[in-house]
This record gives C-alpha cells, sequence and structure tokens, in this order.
C-alpha cells in the first residue's frame, strides 16, 4: 500500500453563510497554500477522498 492510502482522515466543518450551514473537509497541511475542490449535485465531499489523500503534502 502506499503512503496516501494510510493518511489520516480529514477534519469536518460548518460554515454558515446567511441561512446556509455549508460543510467543509479540510485535508490539507497547515502552512500550505489551499486548493479548494467542489463536487457537483447528488455527489458528496469523500469523492474528492483518493485526490485529497495524494496532495495532502503540498496543500
Amino acid at each position: 500500500m502506499n503512503d496516501a492510502a494510510h493518511a489520516p482522515a480529514p477534519t469536518s466543518h460548518f460554515v454558515h453563510a446567511d441561512e446556509m450551514r455549508l460543510h467543509h473537509l479540510d485535508w490539507g497541511t497547515a502552512g500550505q497554500p489551499p486548493l479548494v475542490m467542489l463536487h457537483g449535485i447528488r455527489l458528496h465531499a469523500y469523492v474528492w477522498g483518493d485526490f485529497c489523500r495524494r496532495f495532502r503534502e503540498a496543500h
């Protein structure tokens, strides 16, 4: 198995904007530039899991 498969799980956060509650996952490394990925309707944040595990050291 590669290291990406054993990476820690993301942290879950909620942001309140007007009357909406938005959920986001933080897969990144503190001090690195953010990389924002958006999913489409009928999908969920974990659809980006494999991608985020591979890029978490750089972002």
